[in-house]
């Protein structure tokens, strides 16, 4: 179902919830995580952050120039050929560019609120489901 996960990295402090969360989601289905460093956010700190996470994802990083960053990132979730996009909302400002790339991107976009933690899973489903084996 979610084969690609793309997670815009570099809008916050929750680029590595966000990271976090995708590579959750990415096992539990089986897909794989992009992650793509906006603007400015140099490539050594793409790598410092995949390297946290268990299972080594994709590394993007694009500059946006004057286009709109909710295009740019529908646009990079297309020509990846992502089938889900995870973003942050840790940062005050990012409502406006997190609707906006729901309204451009025509996918699914799973919004990590503020005080997630991926670590707690406070509710267990992850593992739960995983374990469960269908009768």
């Amino acid at each position: 179902m979610f084969r690609r996960i793309l997670v815009p990295v570099g809008l916050g402090l929750g680029s590595l919830a966000a990271a976090r969360y995708a590579e959750q989601l990415s096992r539990w289905l089986g897909g794989r995580v992009i992650l793509l460093g906006i603007g400015e956010h140099p490539r050594e700190a793409l790598e410092d952050l995949a390297q946290q996470i268990r299972r080594p994802p994709a590394l993007l990083r694009v500059e946006w120039g004057t286009r709109p960053l909710a295009e740019v990132i529908a646009r990079v979730a297309w020509q990846t050929r992502s089938d889900l996009i995870v973003i942050a909302s840790l940062e005050p400002g990012l409502e406006p560019l997190i609707q906006g790339v729901v309204a451009s991107c025509g996918l699914p976009v799973h919004v990590i609120p503020p005080g997630y933690d991926p670590q707690a899973d406070r509710w267990g489903w992850l593992e739960a489901t995983a374990s469960e084996s269908p009768r």
